[in-house]
This record gives structure tokens, sequence and C-alpha cells, in this order.
């Protein structure tokens, strides 16, 4: 394995000697790219500490924009008391809040692609994910005793901002407590995201290729799998420091790399340069698809 992968990054003109590899051998090469692929997620999950910014920007959007809807009332002694009429529940980009009057099925909000959702109880705070309640606490625990809901229609800044400030701590202590529950399932959808990409455009790749200048189908997928390693390494950096320029990088050198190991392999040295520019014109539009 560390021979093909060493083919896939710095030589490929031996890439063709690998193409009677066996199926399952690829697929195991194509999940080690995918969990590579995923670990940028898992590492800047970790390094998470509380909600981000963006996300505590949103949580103050969300309330402002919903405060003639939202409820009217406070928290003391651990109580929470609703003093207007408010039936529903308020939605974010990822989690929804539940109110005390909402009867809804929680695991209906997965079908919308939310999946934390927050629901406020007279007593205490439950926490779902996917579907799942994970986590119960209490307003005194999340220090939120004391709290008015008035606060956001307060033009005194100063106190605004403290009422959002016990908001986002709140969020804070949620976000870190069900820390492995997320990190897990942002982890696993990349994996499958990449995985399942990759198995498709090396299908693609491999009819496309398929019967020029002898090169079966299954030959192909190898060429393909292991010519196009490059681009997974790119869209690393491009995950870790925001560079696109790295996954563009990546999918040129991958396309470079491809060209060589088809030239290496037995029956196709002679290629015309129309051929070339169908296939790399081919490579671009799919590598252009999958992007967006």
């Amino acid at each position: 394995m560390l021979k093909r992968l060493r083919a896939s990054l710095a030589n490929p003109s031996s890439i063709p000697q690998y193409k009677n590899d066996n199926i399952f051998l690829v697929l195991l090469y194509i999940v080690i790219l995918s969990f590579i692929a995923a670990l940028p997620v898992l590492i800047t999950s970790v390094r998470t500490n509380g909600a981000s910014a963006s996300t505590k920007y949103q949580i103050r959007e969300l309330l402002v924009e919903n405060r003639d809807s939202f409820l009217e009332g406070n928290i003391t002694d651990n109580t929470l008391t609703i003093t207007n009429e408010v039936e529903g529940s308020v939605l974010g980009e990822k989690v929804a809040i539940v109110l005390p009057t909402d009867d809804v099925d929680i695991s209906s909000f997965i079908t919308i692609k939310v999946y934390y959702v927050v629901k406020l109880n007279d007593h205490n705070i439950e926490v779902y994910f996917l579907g799942n309640k994970v986590k119960t606490y209490t307003y005194t625990v999340l220090g939120l005793d004391g709290l008015d809901f008035s606060f956001i229609n307060e033009t005194d800044y100063k106190l605004r901002t403290e009422g959002f400030e016990k908001i986002e701590a709140a969020y804070d202590k949620v976000v870190n407590d069900i820390k492995p529950f997320w990190i897990t399932f942002d982890v696993v959808k990349r994996f499958f995201e990449v995985f399942v990409i990759a198995i498709l455009f090396d299908l693609v790749c491999a009819l496309l290729i398929r019967g020029l200048k002898g090169i079966s189908f299954n030959e192909g997928f190898v060429i393909v799998m292991y010519a196009f390693a490059m681009q997974s390494i790119g869209q690393i950096f491009d995950s870790l420091y925001g560079l696109s320029i790295c996954g563009y990088l990546g999918a040129f050198i991958g396309i470079v790399y491809f060209i060589i190991a088809i030239r290496n392999t037995n029956n196709a040295k002679n290629i015309n340069i129309r051929e070339w520019l169908l296939w790399i014109f081919l490579m671009l539009s799919l590598l252009t698809f999958l992007a967006f």
C-alpha cells in the first residue's frame, strides 16, 4: 500500500504496473484516502472550544429577528415563566429551539437537516442530537437564572449585550458537552462524502477511457484512482488552511499524473493530441461539477 501511495504522490509513471490490482485493494486505498481527507474536520473539531463566532452571531440575529414572536418572560428560581402566548419553534441554520408550548416531534427536524434541537421546559432544558436526547440541564447549571427576555428589546447596549452573553455562555457549555456526538457525526459525514464522490468520479472516468488503446474498465478504474490521489491531498490543505488554490492545484496535478500514467500504459503510447485534449476537457468538466 505504501508503494502505491508513493506512486500516486511522486512517481506517476509507475502507476500502470498496479493496473491489475484486486478491486478490494483499490477500495481499501480509497478508504484510506477518504479517512485522510476527513482528518481536517477531526482536527478542526477537536481544536474548537465552544460555539464559533459565526454561530454566536447567528444566535443574536435569530433572537432579534424573531423578537416580536419570541417568548416574553423570565427565568427565576430555575423556573421558566412565559407571559405571552407563543407557540412553535425557532429554526436556525443548524439548531432548532423548541418552546414549552410546542408539542412538535423532535425527530421531524432531521428531515430538514436540522440535527440539533434545544427544547425549553418549565424547569430544565433538553438537548437532542439526531432525534435522541443526549443531555438535560437545569437553568441554574447553565447560568440562565435571573434572565429576563425583555433584554432583546433593551435600548441600553450594555444590558442587551449582557443578556446575549449569558445565552452564548450557556450554549458554549452545551456545545462542549456534546462534542463527542457532533465530532463523530461530522467526521463520518465527511468520510462518506469523499468516499462516495471518489467512487463515482472513478467509475465515470473509467467508463470514459474504457477501450482507449486497449485499456479495460478495471484497469482504467485503478489508474484513475491512483493518479488523482493528489486531488485529495489538495483538498486537505484547502480544508485546513482555507486555501482553495490547493484544491485546484491538486486537481491539475492529478490530470498531469493521469496523462503520465496513461502514456506509460502498454498499448497507449500513440494517443494523439486531439484525444488528450478531449480527455483533459472531460476530466476538468467532471472536477468542476464535483466541486459545486
